[in-house]
């Protein structure tokens, strides 16, 4: 964790509970903005949470690409405003409300741009980004608005949250998320800002750029309702959500060709995740898997929107990216997988060029029990 952070160093002889967690995927320079590309006076600038910053220069480049429409609507998956807790001991001054509440992030972007279209910020944990994407096509399919942004952003400015984290067990002891592997203990709390694109032309379109385009087939939401517990992953309801999705896009769960994992890396979530899709999956479908968090750590909120970067990375390339860190499968994923033809890349590996479209599932699900699936 740098400095530019908090000081772990002073917690290391007599750390607080929770404290001694050392690591942290984290933005370089993620205080840097220019105001006065968007309009915003410096005396605002100062008491604005830096994630709509981030996702300001997100749709500024987005935007330099081609002009948003009018009608454009924004979604953005956001939770918990560390800088709060930074800026809490100054004066109050006038921008203070509006540069600490999460809920106004969705809406600077619709100010800033001119943006007339539905505007929400969607807080389901590590889901919230896909969440999102989900509502973000609901306004296109529906015509509310010819397109839609669709955001993810987490910053963690405060060693409180990865304190709590740590105490339930959640965070690996290395700072690595080591999906499916038998040393799995946890994740890394990760940093980032993802923003999609979405566009009517061909039902919903994903896009970074020009040229770099996918089919947004289907989404599906859904909850755990009553399991085991309420932070614990429940198997059938993720077999609902990625069936439904699938169902949704009118494909089969063999049309696959990858599967990006929400992939923490703990001992539970992920025989749990692997025990589901293997419940889906044909036995000799054979499907890539692959996980954005075992390469930049476990973004939270903007997780899910970061996975689908990943994939559509992976698609555009040809090739997809190893599972960093998987050196010995964990039995207990190779217990749920049993004899299923899943394709566990240790290094970077060729797609496998399949007739028809390149088909790739996403997964998301947060420790709140909301289930996120998108094709």
């Amino acid at each position: 964790m740098p400095l530019s952070r908090w000081d772990v160093d002073q917690y290391v002889s007599n750390p607080p509970r929770g404290l001694e967690a050392r690591f942290g995927a984290i933005l370089p320079e993620a205080d840097l903005f220019d105001p006065g590309l968007y309009g915003v006076k410096w005396s605002e600038a100062t008491s604005m949470d830096p994630q709509q910053r981030l996702l300001l220069d997100c749709a500024a480049e987005l935007s330099a690409c081609r002009a948003l429409l009018p009608s454009t609507a924004i979604a953005v998956g956001i939770g918990a405003v560390d800088y709060l807790d930074l800026t809490a001991r100054q004066a109050l001054t006038l921008y203070f409300a509006s540069g600490g509440a999460s809920s106004v992030a969705a809406g600077r972007l619709s100010y800033v741009f001119d943006l007339h279209g539905p505007s929400q910020c969607i807080d389901t944990a590590c889901s919230s980004s896909l969440v999102a994407l989900h509502a973000a096509a609901q306004d296109v399919r529906s015509l509310d608005s010819e397109e839609a942004l669709a955001a993810g952003v987490s910053l963690t400015l405060t060693p409180l949250r990865t304190a709590a984290f740590a105490i339930t067990g959640m965070l690996a002891a290395d700072g690595r998320c080591k999906t499916l592997d038998a040393a799995g203990d946890g994740y890394v709390r990760g940093e980032g800002c993802s923003m999609l694109r979405l566009g009517s032309q061909f039902s919903a379109v994903l896009g970074r750029a020009p040229g770099n385009t996918c089919l947004l087939a289907a989404t599906a939401v859904n909850q755990d309702g009553r399991s085991s517990a309420l932070t614990a992953p429940s198997g059938p309801a993720q077999v609902a959500v990625v069936r439904a999705a699938l169902g949704a896009a009118h494909l089969t769960p063999a049309s696959l060709a990858a599967v990006e994992l929400h992939g923490t890396g703990t001992a539970l979530g992920d025989p749990i995740e692997l025990g589901a899709l293997a419940g889906l999956i044909p036995a000799r479908a054979g499907p890539v898997l692959t996980a954005a968090k075992s390469r930049v750590g476990h973004g939270e909120t903007a997780a899910g929107s970061t996975g689908v970067l990943h994939a559509l990375d992976q698609m555009e390339r040809g090739a997809y990216a190893a599972l960093t860190h998987l050196r010995e499968l964990n039995p207990h994923v190779q217990g749920a997988v049993g004899r299923r033809a899943f394709l566990l890349p240790r290094q970077e590996a060729p797609l496998n060029r399949r007739e028809g479209a390149r088909v790739a599932g996403v997964s998301a699900f947060a420790f709140q029990a909301s289930c996120q699936g998108v094709i």
